[in-house]
Protein backbone atom coordinates (compact mmCIF):
# COMPACT_ATOMS: atom_id res chain seq x y z
CA UNK A 1 0.00 0.00 0.00
CA UNK A 2 2.56 2.38 0.70
CA UNK A 3 4.02 2.20 -2.46
CA UNK A 4 0.67 2.58 -4.38
CA UNK A 5 -0.29 5.98 -2.72
CA UNK A 6 0.49 8.81 -0.15
CA UNK A 7 -2.62 8.51 1.99
CA UNK A 8 -4.76 5.87 2.75
CA UNK A 9 -8.08 4.62 4.42
CA UNK A 10 -8.53 1.36 5.84
CA UNK A 11 -12.43 0.43 5.97
CA UNK A 12 -13.52 -2.75 7.97
CA UNK A 13 -17.34 -3.66 7.20
CA UNK A 14 -18.49 -0.09 5.32
CA UNK A 15 -16.89 1.89 7.89
CA UNK A 16 -13.37 3.96 8.46
CA UNK A 17 -11.21 2.41 10.84
CA UNK A 18 -8.34 4.87 10.38
CA UNK A 19 -7.00 7.10 7.46
CA UNK A 20 -3.66 9.12 6.90
CA UNK A 21 -0.48 9.52 5.40
CA UNK A 22 0.13 5.66 4.07
CA UNK A 23 3.80 5.71 5.78
CA UNK A 24 2.26 6.67 8.92
CA UNK A 25 -0.31 3.97 9.45
CA UNK A 26 2.28 1.59 7.39
CA UNK A 27 4.56 2.09 10.63
CA UNK A 28 2.47 3.01 13.37
CA UNK A 29 -1.13 1.16 12.75
CA UNK A 30 -3.67 2.63 15.47
CA UNK A 31 -6.34 0.06 15.60
CA UNK A 32 -5.49 -3.74 15.65
CA UNK A 33 -7.81 -4.18 12.57
CA UNK A 34 -5.08 -2.32 10.48
CA UNK A 35 -2.23 -4.49 12.40
CA UNK A 36 -4.28 -7.85 11.41
CA UNK A 37 -3.86 -6.21 7.70
CA UNK A 38 -0.11 -5.05 7.79
CA UNK A 39 0.69 -8.70 9.51
CA UNK A 40 -1.09 -10.39 6.84
CA UNK A 41 1.01 -8.97 3.60
CA UNK A 42 3.73 -11.23 2.35
CA UNK A 43 7.04 -10.10 2.40
CA UNK A 44 9.70 -10.63 0.05
CA UNK A 45 13.51 -11.32 0.77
Amino acid sequence: MRYFSDRIIVMNKGKIEEMGVADDIYEKPQTAYTRRLIEAIPRVG
